[in-house]
Formats: structure tokens, sequence, C-alpha cells
């Protein structure tokens, strides 16, 4: 994976040329036995990238989808079927969001001269131009904190540092390096989950934003770096196309137990994973198969 000592260029080539590989976003019902069932396919987009889900609400999931040669972002309600899009700009929109003040759309946006940045957009004025919100920070993946703070995996010379940005100070303090893509509020916490790459043998650490603490734990799943978090503080872990949980507080459990496998929904392996706000729908990025 990538190391300290990759050069920028190389970074950005790795982030979003990979972007490219072809995927599809699948929707399950999921319930309290961490059973799956029900599969759709919302992007149902062959051979586009088509990733980076997030629930906005229980009703509502966003994600990255491609048209035309670039990607946008685009909704599914999944009461209705139907889908929307809420960005319609020149450039490439990824890992979209809300702000936790007044819920406007946020999302990395790509140019095609290579500039990058956070930037937030009206949600119902697609044709009208975001605003950067954090300046002089190439952002790659981030999370809301609370409606001041944004915790982001930033682009740097030397690779990636996880970063805590202070919206009202204009603050930006590196905390780490060499971090993964996932980053995610842990439930019931002010703490943000990320998956630190300093090992050979990756860690999901916790981050305190106020004052920068980490803790370990556990070890990743070899290899993998997606996760998300049920409202219950319970791990959800992709790797090839099984699904693992991991419960930290109890004291039964040593480690990951796998609780699906894709194969079984004649589906490929699985990368980025989200779990609604109720828990009743999990959203799975799928490699199409070739």
């Amino acid at each position: 994976m990538l190391r300290l000592n990759v050069t920028l260029p190389l970074l950005l080539c790795s982030m979003f040329c990979v972007a490219q590989t072809a995927t599809e976003v699948y929707l399950f019902d999921f319930d309290r036995k961490f059973q799956l069932s029900e599969p759709v396919n919302i992007s149902n987009n062959p051979g586009k990238y088509d990733n980076q889900p997030f629930f906005p609400d229980d009703r509502m999931i966003y994600f990255t989808a491609t048209r035309d040669g670039q990607t946008d972002v685009r909704t599914y309600n999944f009461f209705n079927e139907r889908h929307f899009w809420l960005t319609d700009t020149k450039a490439n929109e990824y890992s979209p969001q809300l702000t936790p003040s007044d819920h406007t759309l946020t999302a990395v946006k790509l140019e095609k001269d290579g500039a990058q940045g956070l930037f937030e957009y009206k949600r119902k004025r697609i044709h009208v131009e975001p605003w950067e919100l954090i300046k002089g920070i190439k952002v790659g993946y981030y999370v809301w904190a609370n409606r001041n703070t944004i915790v982001s995996f930033a682009l740097e010379d030397e690779g990636s540092s996880l970063m805590v940005s202070k919206l009202r100070k204009k603050t930006n303090t590196p905390v780490a390096k060499n971090i993964g893509r996932s980053l995610h509020v842990i439930p019931g916490t002010d703490l943000i989950s990320y998956i630190s790459k300093e090992k050979d043998h990756w860690e999901i650490r916790s981050l305190n934003p106020k004052n920068g603490q980490t803790n370990f734990i556990i070890h990743t799943l070899e290899g993998s770096e997606d996760m998300c978090w049920t409202s219950k503080g319970v791990i959800l872990m992709t790797k090839g196309t099984e699904l693992f949980k991991f419960d930290p507080k109890s004291k039964d459990q040593k480690g990951w137990v796998k609780f699906a496998d894709l194969k079984d929904f004649g589906l490929g392996e699985a990368t980025r994973i989200a779990l609604s706000p109720k828990g009743k729908k999990l959203a799975v990025v799928v490699a199409e198969k070739e």
C-alpha cells in the first residue's frame, strides 16, 4: 500500500486511477442478527465507477456515480426507488456527505487540471458553484467531527496525513502519517476512527479531535481498510467477498467474526460499506465481475 516515500503525483494517481475501476453500489436489507437480504443494484451503471455511499437519513442514500466521463453525486430514495443528481459541475465530485449544521452537501472536488479540495454545495441548486471549506489542504477523504471540525485524509508530498481542521479558527493540525481512507464518527462519542498504516499490520485507532490523542482499537483484517460502525458501536468490515464484525465493548469477542459472504448472492469483492442510521439498510460497493 502507500508508503511515506510516495510522491504526490503518484499518490494522486493511486487514488483516482483506481477510482476508475468498474464498481456498483448494492443496497441490502439488514437486520439485528447481521443478516443480509434483498440485494438491489442501485447504481446499475455497468463498466463505470459508482462508489462512496453515504446515508443522510433512513430513506435516502448518496453516492458518487459516473456519467458522461466524469463523476457527480447521485441520490437514491429507497422508498419510491427514484434517482436524482445532486451535482452538475464541470469537475469530478467524490465522497458526498452533509454538514452537521445546516445539512448542505459537501464533497471532494477534483478539477480537470488536478486542483482538489473539500467544497460545500447548495443541495437544491446543483448548477451553483460551490465554495471551498478548507484552504491550503488537498483533501482526499474526510468526516465531520462536529459543525466546526473536519477530520481528513490530507494529501501531502510524503504521502497522507490525518488532519484536524478547525473551521472557525482556520487551523489545520496534522496528527498522524500514512492513514487509510476510512474515517468515521464512533457512535455515542466525540471520537473519530481511522486506519493507521504506519505498521505492517494495519490498525483501527480512535482519535480525540480536541486534543489529538489516539488509541488502539483492533488490527484490521489483513489488507483491508473499508469499514463502518453500527449505532450500537459494532465495527463492520469487508475483506474480499466476505463481511465481518467486531464489538470493541464485548468481553467475549476477541477478534473478527464473519457474518456474510457476497458470493451467496452471486456478487464479487466488496470494498466500501455504509449503514443507514437505524441500521436497516446496508450499502456495499461491489467490484464488477470480469
